[in-house]
């Protein structure tokens, strides 16, 4: 990339962030704690509104941030832009995940989009988890697999003591008839973070409760898949870093949450 075409791209990154229109909600979290994730580099995890956000070994602090506050970003565009509506949770999928992606691309991600496709699903039960999971492992390490897999653990213990994980990853997830969400799995990319993303929605003539680990029937449920792998450029969002932390406000915190995986 040219200096002119770095700059040009800058530019636009940053006036994108300042205009970009968060209306502002209700915390799901009251009560903010610090991300202990930040305190090492050790393998851990995170719940980010409906992503689980999973990071490989050796991940510094900075990045750890940029792709928890990137990502947060662009959930919340994407929600601001197109909402679900009370109680019934329906919404416009198609431009939420558009809308998603942008945010995404426009503060430095390099993602084209998420091309979804109808999983399938051999045998009359399955759990979402062994689809995520199959999804998954093929964009990344068998180490890193492992870490995923230790978060999704996490996730469905944490229902034996409504962790705050737990009242985030419920908000999106537990709904009359359908269910979005996202996991990823970061690591580093000659100093940048790179991150295997996966994208679900799915429908249900059931009511969806804790999606990953409840038996669904496959006549009854349909499971929509999109995976991508992709690098934040960090010339990029260096430049809209401070922007997207003041755009983020409280809502940094509050939509975040630490899951233990044990690692």
């Amino acid at each position: 990339m040219s200096e002119q075409t770095l700059e040009h791209r800058t530019q636009t990154a940053l006036q994108f962030v300042q205009t970009l229109a968060i209306p502002a909600q209700k915390p799901l979290l009251t009560a903010q704690e610090p991300l202990t994730l930040m305190d090492s580099t050790q393998a851990s995890a995170a719940v980010n509104d409906q992503s689980v956000v999973c990071f490989v070994e050796g991940l510094n602090a900075q990045l750890k941030s940029d792709v928890l506050n990137s990502t947060l970003l662009a959930q919340l565009a994407a929600s601001a832009k197109f909402p679900r509506a009370p109680n019934t949770f329906q919404y416009n999928v198609a431009g939420w995940y558009n809308c998603y992606t942008d945010t995404l691309q426009k503060v430095g991600w390099n993602i084209q989009g998420l091309s979804f496709s109808q999983h399938g699903v051999s045998g009359s039960m399955f759990q979402v988890n062994e689809v995520v999971m199959r999804l998954l492992a093929g964009m990344v390490t068998h180490s890193a697999g492992l870490i995923v897999q230790s978060a999704l653990e996490a996730l469905n213990a944490a229902k034996a003591k409504e962790s705050r994980a737990l009242t985030l990853w419920k908000s999106h997830t537990d709904t009359d008839a359908n269910g979005s969400f996202q996991v990823a799995c970061c690591s580093e990319s000659e100093g940048c973070a790179a991150m295997a993303l996966g994208a679900f929605y799915m429908t249900s003539q059931n009511k969806i409760r804790h999606v990953l680990w409840c038996d669904y029937s496959s006549s009854d449920t349909n499971v929509q898949c999109a995976s991508t792998q992709v690098v934040l450029n960090n010339d990029v969002y260096s430049a809209v870093r401070n922007a997207v932390s003041q755009k983020l406000g409280t809502a940094a915190a509050s939509f975040v949450a630490d899951l233990d995986i044990g690692l």
